[in-house]
């Protein structure tokens, strides 16, 4: 049998019940002890120390000088739920009218608060599920117990400093996932719904446990100040908990911003993917697509497929408002694979600006206008400077020429605004190669014969 933890006794005594003798502990917290050998006497099928020891870890111990090992009471009475043994009944009757009632009431409990402070006996569970992260008595933090249930933090049973390691620790783990995912948010032509799902569930998990952490912390804090603790180092303890539990849930959830909001403009809004329609050129050959509404997730796939029906098609003529940063740059993606030119014919804003900008020739029509701003994510206004978003659309820009001081000026307008600049500074900058003024303008001037049906007044 493996080495069995020894609780921190408050008292040991021996009680008397039907004419034989059963040693009694309580430790620190209340907690009572049954002498396993003791209860063999009523009980001779009880399992072996041993196994009782496998399958239940915290509810066999050491409670006194000997190696005889204790059972936790609430653990007893779980074991023996569903005996009809009489003499196993009277030793419950006995149990709950002789220990556990003087119990509650020299504590000024409800109820028993046997396995490790709950006042549930169904909540003695087999060694499986048992297994709880959990300190040895007197061990220093580094040497924690790691098992699989880890929402024993809630129960404030910990110090401060465990219950701190141990939350960085696990919400450490979150914000690595959350950073491998990030890398993730862009490859939207390969199992993009399941990386939406995966962040939502490192979200979810983030968000659940670090409540865990600081209600554990509160309990923590409240549990030491009643042990003798100064008040002032408990609140500093359980404000540096709350503090750190806080960032590391802010910083997993700003990390997957751009997974979790095309999660949430697929399920929740609804949003669907951009319409593109083919427009044939006079010769009768389509030559142009025709982009128009929100990039919503599935547009990149979308503009994918509408050119492989269509392989010559040498013109995209955008009109959106934006939608997904990740979209529009899966589909400017596959417009610099192609060699594409864009030409913007409406107001193309956010997300479409990259679509525009992947263009071999930009285009602008007599009506159209671009739009930029930095990214609208979660907690934007929480944050100063940039989202990774926002560096990552940067960088782009910066391939396809666009100059440093645009690009501030473009990326340093908040989400929730939205920044014009006119024709003429759209061209100086790069951003736009030219206008398109009507057929035999200057514009198509400068085309290839061949070329100078990609390029059609819009209004026509």
């Amino acid at each position: 049998m493996a080495r069995l933890l020894r609780i921190a006794v408050v008292r040991n005594w021996t009680e008397r019940h039907a004419h034989r003798q059963i040693k009694l502990a309580e430790d620190e917290e209340g907690r009572i002890w049954l002498r396993l050998d003791d209860l063999r006497q009523w009980i001779p099928g009880l399992a072996k120390d041993s196994e009782l020891a496998l399958k239940h870890p915290a509810q066999v111990r050491l409670a006194d000088a000997s190696s005889h090992p204790y059972l936790e009471a609430s653990a007893f009475v779980w074991l023996t739920r569903k005996s009809a043994n009489t003499s196993t009944l009277k030793l419950l009757a006995w149990l709950e009218a002789s220990v556990l009632t003087p119990a509650r009431k020299r504590h000024q409990w409800a109820d028993y608060q046997g396995h490790d402070g709950m006042a549930k006996y169904r909540d003695v569970l087999p060694a499986n599920v048992e297994k709880i992260v959990r300190s040895v008595e007197g061990a220093p933090w580094w040497k924690l117990e790691l098992d699989p249930r880890f929402w024993v933090i809630t129960q404030g049973r910990w110090s401060l400093l465990n219950t701190l390691v141990t939350g960085f620790t696990l919400a450490l783990l979150a914000l690595g996932a959350a950073s491998w995912l990030e890398g993730q948010a862009w490859d939207v032509e390969n199992s993009y719904l399941f990386w939406l799902w995966a962040a939502m569930g490192v979200t979810t998990w983030a968000l659940l446990w670090n409540s865990a952490w600081i209600v554990g912390a509160m309990r923590s804090s409240a549990r030491r100040v009643g042990e003798g603790m100064a008040p002032w180092l408990a609140v500093v303890g359980l404000v540096g908990n709350m503090l750190v539990a806080l960032a590391m849930a802010f910083a997993v959830t700003t990390s997957l911003g751009a997974l979790l909001q095309g999660w949430w403009s697929l399920y929740v809004k609804g949003l669907d993917a951009v319409s593109i329609t083919p427009v044939p050129s006079v010769g009768g050959e389509v030559t142009r697509l025709k982009i128009e509404g929100e990039m919503g997730v599935g547009s990149t796939r979308a503009l994918m497929n509408a050119l492989a029906q269509h392989p010559q098609v040498r013109v995209l003529e955008i009109t959106s408002i934006g939608g997904l940063a990740t979209e529009g740059h899966g589909m400017a993606q596959v417009a610099l694979q192609r060699t594409l030119n864009t030409q913007a014919i409406g107001a193309c804003a956010s997300a479409c600006t990259l679509v525009f900008v992947a263009g071999e020739r930009r285009l602008l029509a007599p009506g159209a206008n671009l739009g930029f701003h930095r990214s609208h994510l979660l907690g934007e206004g929480l944050r100063a400077g940039w989202s990774s978003v926002d560096h990552f659309v940067a960088n782009f820009y910066r391939t396809r020429g666009v100059p440093e001081d645009f690009i501030q000026r473009a990326l340093g307008t908040p989400g929730w605004d939205l920044w014009e600049p006119g024709h003429e500074r759209l061209i100086k900058a790069g951003v736009a190669t030219d206008e398109i003024r009507s057929l035999g303008g200057s514009v198509l001037g400068g085309l290839a014969a061949d070329e100078k049906d990609e390029v059609e007044d819009p209004n026509r």
